[in-house]
């Protein structure tokens, strides 16, 4: 799996797998929300296109420096003062008091804010008291430990066990400031068109592009995984309540295959899709609403396609059925 170091309210890291498994094929992708890529970084890489596209300038410039300057955002990052956890110099960022150099610093700077703050909502959260989540995943860890402890075996006066080299139940947390990015990230998004434009104007770029002057229909696929209605409040002027409007009247009249995720007061997106015919299944996660609370959440996933009789997106550690067929 490949992770973006970012995470953003909302974010698909538990259903990507069942994201991937609803994607049908295609030559040219266009994901109108991207936010933290957890699906996009994950799914087949299209042949001849691709675009990840958030209004959130960070997000854009935050990818762009991944894409462009990997090696020197993973240096810079660990020798300056973002290398640890301070709720002071974590304020000063968020006032707009410490402003960055270059688009380098500035992607640094929004991967630490992230990082110390709770669903990227910008709260501190690097230095809190232990909470019920963390109270239970610790003895939970104690116990697998302590577990694990009595099948140790003495070999040649060394410890073996099922642990390898754990040494305690619990490491230190630096909130994943000095987590190493994967390489991999920088190489997945090589050949990446990144925007940060209204899912609008971008989707009539798209639109003008390839089905006005190419003609395609199918070969297209657009993914939309917009603010639920109900949250928009957590994005402040990105995203308002009547643009969920919009966003429908694009699903229902495009000629491309779409898919989309929603949830939360979602009757809106139901009821106009579910009405023209779209597929839609309920599925089931759990998110995390605070620092203590995981809540079981249903979502939906709307497509204007029947992923059953559709050719899907062959990963590439999937076999092919045609290579049994064939052979």
């Amino acid at each position: 799996m490949i992770k973006s170091g970012i995470s953003q309210i909302g974010g698909k890291y538990r259903l990507k797998n069942i994201l991937i498994d609803n994607t049908p094929y295609h030559e040219y992708f266009l994901s109108l929300f991207c936010g933290s890529c957890v699906y996009e970084l994950n799914k087949k890489k299209a042949n001849h296109y691709e675009c990840f596209n958030d209004k959130n300038p960070e997000i854009a410039n935050y990818f762009i420096v991944i894409k462009k300057f990997f090696k020197e955002f993973e240096e810079r990052r660990k020798k300056g003062p973002y290398t640890i956890i301070s709720r002071y110099l974590y304020d000063l960022l968020n006032a707009g008091i410490l402003t960055p150099d270059d688009m380098i610093e500035q992607a640094i700077q929004f991967h630490y804010k992230i990082k110390l703050s709770f669903a990227s909502q910008l709260k501190f959260r690097g230095l809190i008291p232990e909470t019920t989540s963390k109270k239970q995943f610790i003895t939970q860890a104690k116990k697998d430990f302590k577990e694990a402890a009595k099948n140790r075996n003495r070999t040649e006066g060394h410890f073996k066990n099922s642990l390898g080299k754990t040494t305690r139940p619990i490491s230190n947390n630096d909130c994943g400031i000095l987590t190493p990015l994967n390489p991999k990230l920088e190489k997945r998004l090589k050949y990446v068109i990144i925007e940060a434009l209204d899912f609008r104007d971008l989707y009539n770029r798209f639109y003008r592009s390839y089905y006005i002057k190419k003609g395609l229909t199918k070969e297209v696929f657009i993914y939309a995984d917009e603010p639920y209605p109900g949250t928009e409040k957590y994005y402040g002027n990105l995203f308002k309540p009547e643009d969920h409007q919009d966003l429908i009247e694009i699903c229902l009249n495009s000629p491309f295959n779409i898919m989309l995720s929603t949830g939360g007061e979602c009757g809106i997106y139901l009821d106009a899709l579910g009405d023209a015919g779209w597929f839609i299944k309920e599925v089931y996660t759990r998110y995390s609403t605070n620092a203590n609370n995981q809540n079981l959440t249903k979502e939906y996933i709307c497509m204007n396609y029947d992923i059953g009789k559709v050719h899907k997106m062959v990963m590439d550690n999937q076999p092919n059925i045609m290579n049994y067929v064939e052979g």
